[in-house]
């Protein structure tokens, strides 16, 4: 669903994305991640700790998405995300 922001929408199930950043590598992988919380049903969570965790989870999936797919410039910045 287009917006002005990417995110998850994890009680409708949806992903909101900014249509202005798509143009960009930095939107691709930032598309891909919050497709990842969709594919991995990733919910609302409360602690910083299993926040991390799913983040780690949700960049990895979108790495192997973007492996997948042939976006190599995309699967290198979702790289530097997975390494921070």
């Amino acid at each position: 669903m287009p917006g002005r922001q990417f995110e998850y929408e994890p009680t409708l199930r949806r992903v909101v994305y900014d249509r202005r950043r798509l143009v960009t590598t930095e939107g691709k992988s930032v598309l891909l991640h919050e497709v990842a919380h969709a594919l991995l049903r990733h919910r609302r969570v409360h602690t910083p700790e299993r926040q991390e965790r799913i983040e780690a989870e949700a960049w990895a999936l979108a790495a192997a998405l973007a492996e997948k797919l042939g976006l190599e410039d995309v699967r290198e910045v979702i790289a530097s995300r997975l390494a921070e």
